[in-house]
């Protein structure tokens, strides 16, 4: 059997940077965390191709490098979005060696030495499809949780307001130094909080300067740097979140805030 090594390494990279980006939604400041993680992965499959009957080719070893991978690209982290990262690599995993087995089958070849013969092209559509259910559980999920309603208190210099909030699967922004998770909020807000004329612009006059922050952004319509600073707590519903930063978008929103789905699931 022929295996050509520059194909496999693709194929190998292409899955390996899917399953981490499913594994982990933060946008921006992992991709390079994910090549380079994706990149030593298609080393250790060679390894375990080239050397077929050493310890790399073990089950065991095998779990225990895709258990490393994915706590690679989590931490740091809480508990809870560890292993509901580890547990979405798991399905990512199984969905996409569960799409490949059923063509194998589907074609009277249920035998894993045939995933080496199919064509290249219907390796990387079945990684594909698997994104794509992937991001269409997501967006349902959301749907779903929006539909429900959540409110959102913050709390800030012993002032507090509550909020109108939605999940928002746009937002998956991360502060890219602190690494908090980032809430969008309709700048008129600023003036129930601090109870003055105040612009994002001139944040940092209202606030700690350790807690006033620039938060890159990256939207369809354009990038920028969106202005917010870190209270001193906020409850998602009856819920307390980590350390989040509340950053004021440009425009109008059509509610007070939109955050990172992700937090629904902290929360």
């Amino acid at each position: 059997m022929t295996i050509y090594i520059d194909l496999f390494i693709i194929i190998n990279f292409i899955a390996d940077y899917t399953i981490l980006s499913i594994a982990n939604q933060k946008k921006g400041h992992n991709k390079i965390r994910k090549i380079i993680i994706s990149f030593l992965a298609c080393i250790y499959a060679c390894f375990y191709i080239i050397f077929p009957h050493t310890i790399f080719y073990s089950s065991f070893f095998k779990l225990v490098f895709f258990a490393a991978m994915i706590t690679a690209i989590l931490l740091p982290c809480g508990k809870k979005e560890y292993f509901c990262g580890l547990l979405k690599g798991i399905l990512s995993i199984t969905l996409i060696c569960g799409t490949v087995y059923s063509i194998l089958y589907l074609t009277g070849n249920a035998n894993i030495s045939a995933f080496y013969k199919l064509p290249t092209s219907i390796l990387l559509s079945c990684i594909a499809v698997s994104y794509i259910i992937h991001k269409a559980f997501i967006k349902i999920s959301d749907k779903k949780l929006s539909l429900e309603g959540y409110t959102l208190s913050v709390t800030y210099n012993k002032k507090h307001i509550v909020l109108s909030c939605e999940p928002d699967t746009g937002n998956l922004l991360f502060d890219p130094v602190s690494d908090y998770p980032v809430i969008v909020a309709d700048k008129t807000i600023l003036n129930k909080l601090f109870g003055k004329d105040v612009r994002p612009i001139n944040l940092c006059e209202v606030v700690k300067p350790e807690d006033f922050k620039t938060v890159p952004y990256h939207t369809i319509s354009g990038s920028g740097i969106m202005f917010g600073f870190t209270p001193d707590k906020v409850m998602l519903n009856s819920k307390k979140l980590s350390k989040t930063i509340l950053a004021f978008a440009p425009e109008k929103l059509s509610t007070d805030a939109l955050i990172n789905p992700l937090l629904i699931q902290e929360g």
